[in-house]
């Protein structure tokens, strides 16, 4: 026998299993005749009002199993059609987020492309600011070096010019102490000769009141006993000249 399953989905199985019905309930001890006739004659010998109510059953029975059936077919295919909207949209959501996915990876590249790029650039200014300072701290240091060397060459021609100048100084003044002794020329011929202290000491070329004070009193920073007792004559104690005549005064 058909399962109810399988009878719901054709219209002749339904109709099959409702004869069927009929025949089970028509077949009761009392109407089975002694040789066993077919269903057929006992259903025909059936009163006219109950075959109907049997026929009216059976079309509701029909109905309502074709009505399931219906249904059925429906939810399933309904159930069906929500399963391909769902896989559907599972697979668009798929790939909406694969292409979401792309688009981070290529911005995150790009962005990361981008901050390289930068990176690069900057880290190449920041070694062109420091070529830069460096060729201008060099450029600074040969300038300071150059003008430094000037300076110090300026100063070195302005102290030639002033040694020069004291020399030629002294030499006129050497000139003129000559010219003016000319005449007592003779006085110098006792010049550096040992004085006797107290005494008169002639200046020879190449003294200094250092090495005069040095021979006489022992040593050179007694000079300003000289220069005390001839300040009428030294005008500076660096500058003497020979010839010179200075009083010796006496040890303490």
């Amino acid at each position: 026998a058909l399962s109810t399953a399988a009878c719901a989905r054709s219209s002749d199985c339904e109709m099959r299993r409702t004869d069927r019905s009929i025949v089970r309930t028509s077949r009761s001890p009392a109407d089975i005749a002694p040789d066993d006739e077919p269903t057929s004659r006992v259903a025909a010998r059936l009163p006219t009002s109950e075959r109907d109510g049997r026929g009216r059953a059976a079309a509701r029975a029909t109905a309502r199993a074709t009505a399931r059936a219906d249904r059925e077919r429906s939810r399933r295919r309904a159930q069906r059609e929500r399963r391909a909207e769902q896989r559907l949209a599972q697979r668009s959501q798929a790939e909406r987020e694969t292409r979401s996915r792309a688009a981070r990876q290529q911005s995150e590249g790009q962005r990361s492309d981008q901050r390289t790029t930068e990176r690069r650039r900057s880290e190449r200014r920041r070694v062109a600011r420091v070529r830069r300072a460096s060729k201008l701290r060099q450029r600074t240091r040969a300038q300071r070096r150059a003008r430094a060397a000037q300076r110090r060459r300026a100063q070195a021609r302005a102290r030639t010019r002033k040694r020069r100048a004291r020399v030629a100084a002294y030499r006129r003044r050497i000139a003129r102490h000559r010219k003016r002794l000319g005449r007592h020329h003779g006085r110098c011929r006792r010049a550096g000769r040992r004085a006797r202290l107290p005494g008169r000491y002639v200046v020879r070329r190449g003294d200094s009141l250092w090495r005069i004070a040095r021979r006489h009193y022992g040593k050179g920073k007694r000079f300003r006993r000289i220069y005390r007792a001839n300040q009428h004559k030294i005008r500076r104690p660096n500058l003497i000249y020979p010839c010179q005549r200075f009083r010796m005064p006496r040890r303490q």
